[in-house]
């Protein structure tokens, strides 16, 4: 159902150039499928793998904070032209 959902908005231009990620736990394939899968509908991804190190573990709740701050950064970036 959000698949299709999302590529119901893709197809009226609704979600190109917006920013996403994929945020949990889980199995690391079905992340990246996911992501892949987003990122062909026409989002930008910002990857868990592009949160520094110092942040903690994957997963841990100051790493889960760094993503979602760096996804905030790079929507007001792209904002702002």
């Amino acid at each position: 159902p959000l698949t299709r959902m999302l590529e119901a908005l893709a197809s009226q231009g609704q979600v190109r150039g917006k920013v996403a990620a994929v945020v949990g736990g889980g199995d690391a394939a079905a992340n990246l499928a996911f992501a892949s899968t987003l990122e062909h509908l026409g989002f930008v991804m910002v990857p868990v793998d592009a949160v520094a190190a110092e942040a903690g573990a994957p997963g841990s709740p100051s790493h889960a904070r760094a993503h979602g701050r760096l996804v905030a950064e790079t929507s007001r970036t792209m904002k702002s032209g």
